[in-house]
């Protein structure tokens, strides 16, 4: 007997999409299905994500920056006020005749590029008083100029003092509130029984061996 061969033809797998389809489930009013997103949804997804999160530790950094930098000016503002209030006159032009305690007052100035009485240029600030000059010279310029310009010293803010404050004592706890007696029972009902005659008050009117009592039962 000749044996016959049976050819089966099996599917052929299909090829790997290129977008990975990803599953995320979904709840309803009518329970939980199925919905499928492509790679490209999700990568989308999670860059905008990625995107909110940066934005917002961008804004908390420049927020952050921005009280450093105000405690900072304003740490230069005090230093600066004190300076003013410390000023200190230079007796001699010619800064190489300084002594000691003078030329530290002048090596310890700095330069900034601003405006003071009405002129405009480069101001050296030393012992507490601006120096006018044409241009910078560093380290530290070394002649006085006579061009100077004297903040005037802020007068001292006088705070006065807050009123005092009285408070009132608490009144007193009123007095403890005592429950009302319980009212008395009322008393018992008798009535009165002749045995002979036998009957009750006052349908007997008068008993010879006289009335007894007997509790009222309702």
């Amino acid at each position: 007997m000749q044996s016959t061969r049976i050819k089966t033809k099996l599917p052929r797998p299909r090829e790997a999409s290129s977008q990975v389809a990803c599953v995320v489930p979904v709840r309803n009013a009518n329970g939980i299905f199925r919905r499928s997103m492509s790679a490209h949804t999700v990568a989308i997804r999670r860059l905008s994500v990625g995107v909110f999160g940066l934005g917002a530790l961008l804004i908390l950094l420049a927020n952050v920056r921005a009280e450093e930098y105000g405690r900072e000016r304003h740490e230069e503002a005090r230093e600066h006020r004190e300076a003013v209030r410390e000023r200190h006159e230079f007796h001699e032009r010619d800064v190489r005749r300084f002594d000691a305690i003078e030329l530290g007052h002048w090596r310890g100035g700095e330069w900034r590029n601003s405006c003071f009485g009405g002129r405009c240029g480069w101001w050296w600030f030393a012992g507490g008083q601006w120096y006018f000059y044409e241009r910078p010279v560093y380290p530290y310029p070394l002649v006085v100029s006579e061009v100077t310009f004297v903040e005037p010293v802020p007068a001292p803010v006088y705070v006065a003092p807050a009123p005092p404050v009285y408070v009132a004592p608490p009144p007193p706890p009123p007095p403890p509130v005592r429950p009302a007696p319980a009212p008395l029972p009322p008393p018992p009902q008798m009535y009165y029984y002749c045995d002979n005659p036998p009957g009750y008050y006052p349908t007997v009117p008068s008993c010879p061996t006289g009335f007894r009592q007997v509790p009222a039962t309702r």
